[in-house]
């Protein structure tokens, strides 16, 4: 039976959408897919895919924003976690990009497809980097309150802590899936590690 055929509700219609799109688009790429694919997969006519979403970027921008209310959600739980500021950090990156990289299996989207939907949703992108800015303060700012971190500029350590997970999200689209097992084993652990022999008072 088709998705959209068990669905009685919009909103269980809608989330079956764009299901199938990132089901879709991780099959076949962003560029060679269209609402044509969408509605056959789902089982309905395009006109009627119409009725929901005008066009493919306004599917990337409905997924994008799940994806950030997502990881809003996680990072939110770890900051309010009963646990040292530095497991808290520990936690948090290992969370995030254990995340990318569970989504990036299978994933047929190139490098180029990548920047393209980055820029589809950059404005979405931007909230969510300010939203683990401030949570990344707000955990740093608790460890120096509580005398496990020693740090002299709390903006440099969360601007480099956010590259450093950032840098991370690059290689999971620029690496092949045999290679992020091998190079993500340990380079979360020994990021984490230098990183918080930097910054843990003594």
């Amino acid at each position: 039976m088709k998705a959209m055929q068990k669905c009685t509700t919009k909103s269980e219609r809608t989330k079956a959408i764009l299901e199938t799109t990132r089901k879709v688009v991780t099959r076949q790429g962003f560029r060679k897919t269209t609402l044509d694919d969408i509605a056959r997969e789902l089982g309905m006519t395009t006109p009627a895919l119409y009725h929901y979403f005008s066009n493919k970027n306004e599917l990337m921008r409905m997924l994008a924003k799940e994806v950030y209310e997502k990881n809003t959600e996680i990072l939110d739980g770890i900051l309010n976690k009963s646990m040292q500021p530095d497991e808290k950090l520990r936690e948090l990156i290992r969370t995030m990009v254990l995340d990318a990289l569970d989504k990036a299996r299978g994933n047929q989207i190139s490098r180029s497809e990548f920047a393209e939907i980055m820029e589809i949703v950059e404005d979405i992108q931007l909230e969510f980097d300010e939203k683990l800015r401030a949570c990344v303060r707000s955990i740093l700012n608790q460890g120096i309150r509580a005398g496990v971190f020693d740090v002299k500029s709390v903006e440099v350590v969360v601007n480099t802590f956010c590259l450093g997970i950032k840098g991370f999200f690059a290689e999971v689209v620029m690496v092949g899936e045999r290679e992020r097992d091998e190079i993500f084993g340990d380079g979360i652990d020994n990021m984490l590690t230098l990183f918080m022999n930097g910054i843990r008072a003594r």
